[in-house]
């Protein structure tokens, strides 16, 4: 489940508006990757039932995935 999950998370946030908080200046690269870290080592810490934590894991995963790619975090 999870896999498809971020797989049509990752393909919507492609097809949105491209500019992003640091291109509009709201805030530094280092200050919305610092936000985007702690998002996900809290989904990561998550618990509870079996089909909450595979849903936090999985949205941890896509925050992982944006920092890694870059996706609406910097501009290669």
């Amino acid at each position: 489940m999870s896999g498809r999950w971020l797989k049509r998370a990752l393909g919507a946030a492609r097809n949105r508006d491209r500019s992003t908080l640091n291109d509009r200046g709201l805030l530094p690269e280092h200050e919305i990757v610092g936000v985007l870290r702690d998002a996900a080592a809290t989904h990561e810490n998550a618990v509870g039932t079996e089909p909450e934590t595979e849903r936090h894991r999985a949205v941890a995963d896509l925050i992982n995935a944006i920092i890694a790619g870059g996706n609406s975090v910097r501009r290669l």
